[in-house]
């Protein structure tokens, strides 16, 4: 009678034991990455000759001015790399950079000389980084002209600052 309450409770026990459903995992669960802090507004003293162009794209504005043209464009931060790649074309370990810390941003001031069909220009850049978003100011000109616009580019380098909301 043992051995009979033992098999009907063993069967009544896996009776239970259904096979369940298998759900399977098409792959790993991307992390989201952390919120970005809102984005500061660039602030900067134009030169009275500077006119926007209508070929800036989302994130970068250009002006044109008399003998050379800016370029202000905010990226994501995190390769500033990357970012002086693209500003300027060379490696960030081909440049020298001077930079500077104010409150809880990094500024890197750099210049750079290439060639081009109009002969050799001067390039001139800031980034800013607050640790969201590299803030770029750019200028290129003629490497000639060097000389009468080293003032007006110093003007503008100066008074370009992040206003944060």
């Amino acid at each position: 009678m043992k051995k009979c309450w033992i098999l009907v409770l063993t069967v009544f026990l896996l009776t239970g034991c259904a096979q369940a459903p298998a759900f399977e995992t098409l792959g790993p669960i991307p992390q989201q990455p952390p919120t970005q802090s809102v984005q500061a507004q660039v602030l900067l003293e134009l030169p009275q000759s500077a006119v926007a162009d209508v070929f800036g794209t989302e994130g970068e504005t250009l002006y044109a001015c008399d003998g050379y043209s800016i370029s202000v464009q905010t990226v994501p931060s995190g390769d500033l790399k990357a970012t002086v790649q693209t500003l300027t074309g060379f490696d960030l370990e081909k440049l020298s950079i001077m930079e500077s810390a104010s409150g809880k941003v990094d500024r890197y001031d750099f210049v750079w000389t290439a060639s081009a069909e109009q002969g050799d220009m001067l390039g001139r850049a800031a980034v800013i980084d607050d640790g969201a978003f590299h803030y770029c100011l750019c200028v290129l000109g003629n490497a000639a002209d060097a000389g009468t616009l080293g003032e007006e580019w110093n003007r503008l380098f100066g008074s370009f600052y992040l206003q944060t909301a």
